[in-house]
C-alpha cells in the first residue's frame, strides 16, 4: 500500500485543526488566509502564526487586499439579501 493515504488523513487533520482553532481564535478574528501543505513539524500553537497576518477592516465582508471594484448597490439583490441577513440584528 502506498503512503498517499496515510498522508492525506494527516493533511486533512491538520487542516481540520488550523480551521477549528482558527474559530476559537480571537486572533485569527477578520483574517482571510489560505492554507498550503508543507513539509515540517506541526506548530504547537498557531496564535503567532495568526497574529503574523494583516486583519481585514472591522465591519467589513471584503477581506484585507481585496479591491473595492464592486459598490454593494451594484451587487445582485439576491447577494444584498445575503448580507443583510448577517448585518441585520436579531
Amino acid at each position: 500500500m502506498s503512503e498517499r493515504p496515510a498522508k492525506s488523513v494527516r493533511t486533512a487533520h491538520q487542516i481540520a485543526r488550523v480551521l477549528v482553532d482558527s474559530l476559537a481564535s480571537d486572533g485569527a478574528n477578520r483574517l482571510t488566509f489560505e492554507l498550503v501543505a508543507e513539509h515540517g513539524l506541526e506548530q504547537e500553537d498557531l496564535e503567532p502564526v495568526f497574529a503574523a497576518l494583516d486583519k481585514g477592516p472591522v465591519g467589513s465582508f471584503d477581506g484585507v487586499r481585496d479591491q473595492a471594484n464592486m459598490p454593494a448597490g451594484a451587487e445582485p439583490e439576491r447577494v444584498r439579501r445575503d448580507i443583510g441577513a448577517f448585518t441585520t440584528p436579531n
